[in-house]
């Protein structure tokens, strides 16, 4: 019985370890975008995209480009390092790239440097989150009853 599960796991982990899949990008001629777990076998026709529970094959013929996310960051290093130090425009044009790639922190990144570079710079102010005044709770402000509804005055004489 131990040797039929201890066979069972091997074959398991032999299947997941054929086809490593990472997250990714494909990008086609036509052009979808598939964003899901790229599958990029080298000796086969078709790059296997799973999205959720679906799985998408796309020839290669067809594919303009696959993109993996921790290529993104390491493009972003790369290009901001080749800006001169006080290029603002391209700075602001690598932020808004980023944010097309949905790689929010990096573009913040970007809009930080051009701050530092030139404060009253238009296209890089962040949207600020909102703040709460108060954190705490105020206390509910009780209105007093009027007992002169349920017990009329008297009237002395």
């Amino acid at each position: 019985m131990v040797r039929r599960w201890c066979l069972a796991g091997a074959m398991v982990l032999l299947c997941c370890s054929l086809l490593p899949a990472r997250q990714g990008v494909v990008r086609t001629d036509d052009g979808r975008t598939i964003e899901g777990d790229v599958a990029d076998d080298p000796n086969s026709d078709t790059v296997t995209v799973t999205v959720g529970n679906a799985q998408v094959a796309v020839d290669r013929s067809d594919i303009l480009s696959i993109e993996y996310g921790d290529n993104v960051a390491r493009q972003f290093k790369q290009r901001l390092a080749e800006l001169p130090s006080t290029d603002i425009r391209s700075r602001l044009e690598l932020g808004r790239w980023a944010l097309d790639k949905k790689q929010y922190a990096l573009a913040r990144q970007a809009a930080r440097e051009v701050m530092r570079i030139d404060p009253g710079t238009a296209g890089s102010r962040l949207p600020r989150p909102s703040r709460r005044v108060c954190t705490r709770a105020r206390p509910v402000r009780r209105r007093r009853r009027r007992w002169g509804i349920f017990f009329p005055p008297i009237r002395l004489m």
